[in-house]
């Protein structure tokens, strides 16, 4: 093989250096590998050679001389040595042609092999075949990734499949093939796509460095060293450090005697066993040095701010101390195949010393960043403070602004000794503005009756059942003149006795882009929020907007709508709900509400420079089937025949009846409903209403009877009323089950 590594080092970002890959997640590793390059064959009884006199050829039943570099043209030196390595003879000549299937037989010029080169393998001899002249590859090519270290791995990215590959064009080097000391050659990057790695930067470095340092003989080949600095792929690829895996630098490395010569190019995989752990983990068997004890402080989206980390030491030695952090994504779309690396993608700063230097974090394709400062507060024999100071610019605020919520995530870390500390791992938000009460002209909720947008009248507090759609409508002033940066309207969970919160929903209304004309903005701003109600609602578009009825001479009146879903489905996740609702923190709201410390409240926020202008209202969600004197049952038939079934009849149209009867024998005065299915556990969601029109959408399951825009409500007797309509199994995934859920109120 013409190039081989005969050395390896790994150094940390403290400097240390070991022969093996030591990094945490989030570290970067500056990886020196020493390649020998030779153009030699040796002749073995696993990797024979055979001499043909007649014509001077020589044959490699095994190999390929154009693969191992040897073109047309060259001069190469043929050596017999017995089986102590004595040499006995020296021959060789010019290459006048490479032929052979697998272009394993090598000619010579006319005469140049002489008898005595053919050696007597009864007698251990045997044939070596180098260059004469001072021939080296043009052509190298190296694959960086990250790989199980229960596999043999590959170039494929364990993230997303993407290569992450550097070329060298060696031969259009200054002075090739006689490299001047020093020169450096820098790796270019190709490929569309560069997100199968974190930052990975790739050069050469020629020596005159010479193999005989290493223990080869004098004059045997060249030395030269690539250098890979490369970031662990361990923050987005946590499940390979489960139980005592780890991941390992595997590295293709790639060579052609011609630059982009497309064949007969040879290659070998440098895959170390390695050292490696997630944050949190000291490598992958060690024992940590240190031990997170505490912290204080918390970022903010908008304010430089720090957090300290107080950590014990296991043993007495100073222990070099660092700091990093890096956005996490979790849209697979945003982060995966793209044509940029992961540190850009996820603005990281891979662990960097804590020396009160000021460090930037690498640069996202739009301009985000955040500068980072590590300060060792002090050392002891037994304990260490290190601070995190972490500032976000512009960009970075305005890329966080339009993630979804819960894909705002951001984590930093302390390293102290062989452990890479996480002390922030959260959704970031921007500092709290200084709350103040605002004073609402007019507050009520609507229900999935009232398909309007604004109501008159002061009203706290509601009562409502899962799954029902509703608004929040109310008027307010803003003071002629004045500027606000905006509102926002959510759906909180709050803790009344320590007065914590966390956001269920929300929608902001910013006022960056509204004009501002003689002292007021000029409404409406309207924001889509809710896509799974018929189009006929008006709930589908929250909306600030005038209400002229409340302006006064220094005063206008503005009015705030927002439609919201209350949520039930456990079967999703709500990452940002707080821990004291472990282990079902999920998308079923009643829990935030019946909690007895917590209330389920709307709150609406107006935000003036840093005050916040909060208003809250509390509503009450109650379970389904939760009046003690309603019986209400859901009946299937097949249709039209009308035999009862308790399971839906693949691809075939059935009758769904709901029926809603008072035990009490109180008559239904002027009653509504609705009846819904989705699929068990999954969506979407679809609706059929007696007061809501449909809007005749043809992917709804749910269909009126004989058309119309209306499901009809039946008086069966005074106190049971029935709704009916047909549900077409074709149009839904039926696989897993179906859920119906009926609703009756009574105005």
């Amino acid at each position: 093989m013409p190039i081989t590594v005969i050395d390896k080092k790994y150094v940390s970002y403290t400097g240390e250096v070991q022969n093996f890959l030591f990094a945490n997640a989030g570290d970067s590793t500056l990886v020196r590998y020493t390649l020998m390059e030779r153009f030699e064959v040796i002749q073995s009884a696993t990797n024979q050679l055979f001499i043909g006199l007649f014509d001077d050829t020589i044959t490699w039943p095994s190999g390929n001389w154009l693969r191992e570099g040897f073109l047309v043209g060259d001069v190469i030196v043929v050596k017999k040595y017995d089986s102590s390595g004595n040499l006995l003879v020296t021959d060789g000549g010019t290459i006048i042609a490479i032929t052979g299937s697998t272009s394993n037989v090598m000619q010579l010029s006319n005469g140049n092999l002489l008898a005595t080169i053919v050696p007597n393998l009864g007698n251990g001899e045997f044939l070596v075949v180098t260059m004469a002249t001072d021939y080296r590859a043009m052509d190298l090519k190296i694959a960086v990734n990250y790989v199980s270290s229960q596999s043999t791995g590959n170039e494929y990215s364990l993230i997303d499949g993407e290569p992450t590959i550097f070329t060298f064009n060696i031969g259009a080097v200054t002075g090739f093939p006689y490299i001047p000391n020093g020169t450096i050659l820098n790796g270019i990057q190709v490929g569309t796509n560069k997100s199968g790695t974190f930052s990975t930067t790739a050069r050469l470095i020629f020596s005159s460095a010479l193999p005989a340092s290493y223990g080869f003989p004098p004059g045997y080949g060249v030395t030269y060293e690539l250098q890979i600095v490369s970031t662990n792929n361990g923050p987005l690829l946590e499940p390979y450090f489960a139980s005592q895996d780890q991941l390992k630098l595997n590295v293709k490395i790639e060579y052609a005697r011609v630059y982009l010569q497309p064949f007969n190019r040879n290659f070998f995989y440098v895959s170390d066993d390695a050292q490696t752990g997630f944050f949190n983990e000291a490598y992958n068997t060690a024992v940590p040095q240190t031990t997170l004890t505490g912290t204080s402080g918390q970022y903010f989206l908008d304010v430089g701010t720090g957090i300290m980390a107080t950590l014990s030491k296991l043993a007495p030695a100073t222990l070099p101390c660092g700091v990093g952090g890096m956005y996490v994504p979790s849209d697979e779309s945003y982060y995966k195949n793209q044509p940029f690396n992961q540190s850009q993608l996820c603005c990281m700063r891979s662990t960097t010393a804590a020396n009160l230097t000021i460090q930037s974090s690498t640069v996202m394709p739009d301009g985000g960043l955040f500068a980072i400062i590590g300060q060792i507060v002090s050392q002891t024999a037994t304990a260490i403070q290190v601070i995190n100071y972490i500032a976000f610019n512009a960009a970075f605020q305005f890329f966080m602004s339009q993630r979804a919520v819960g894909d705002r995530r951001f984590i930093a870390w302390v390293n102290a000794g062989n452990v890479n500390h996480i002390i922030f791992d959260g959704q970031l938000e921007v500092s709290p503005p200084v709350p103040q009460p605002l004073l609402m002209l007019s507050n009520t909720f609507l229900d999935h009756s009232q398909n309007i947008t604004s109501i008159g009248g002061i009203n706290f507090g509601y009562q409502a059942n899962k799954e029902d759609d509703l608004a929040f409508t109310g008027s307010f002033h803003l003071t002629t003149g004045e500027t606000y940066s905006g509102a926002t309207a959510k759906i909180v969970a709050r803790n009344v006795a320590e007065t914590e919160e966390f956001t269920l929903m929300q929608c902001n209304f910013n006022f960056a882009s509204v004009p501002f004309v003689n002292g007021k903005y000029q409404f409406p701003i309207s924001l889509p929020i809710i896509t799974t109600l018929p189009n006929t609602s008006v709930k589908e578009t929250a909306m600030l907007n005038f209400s002229p009825t409340y302006d006064t001479a220094t005063e206008y009146g503005v009015e705030i709508y927002f439609p919201f879903l209350l949520r039930w489905e456990y079967w999703i996740a709500q990452l940002q709900a707080n821990v004291a609702f472990f282990p079902t923190q999920n998308a079923d709201w009643l829990q935030y509400g019946t909690d007895p410390n917590w209330k389920l409240e709307f709150k609406f926020s107006v935000i003036q420079q840093n005050t916040s202008f909060d208003f809250y209202d509390e509503i009450t969600i109650k379970p389904y089937d939760s009046s003690p004197n309603i019986v209400q049952t859901i009946q299937l038939y097949t249709y039209p025949s009308m035999t009862p079934i308790t399971q839906i009849l693949n691809n075939e149209v059935i009758l769904v009846v709901a029926s809603h009867t008072r035990l009490d024998s109180t008559p239904w005065v002027n009653p509504w409903g609705m009846i819904t299915c989705e699929p068990k556990e999954s969506a979407p969601r679809s609706i059929i209403s007696t007061i809501l029109p449909s809007d005749m959408d043809a992917t709804n399951p749910l269909k009126n009877i004989g058309g119309g825009s209306l499901m009809p409500i039946n008086v069966i007797a005074p106190n049971i009323v029935e709704m009916k309509c047909l549900f077409d199994g074709s149009l839904i995934n039926t696989s897993n089950g179906v859920k119906f859920t009926t609703k009756i109120k009574d105005c």
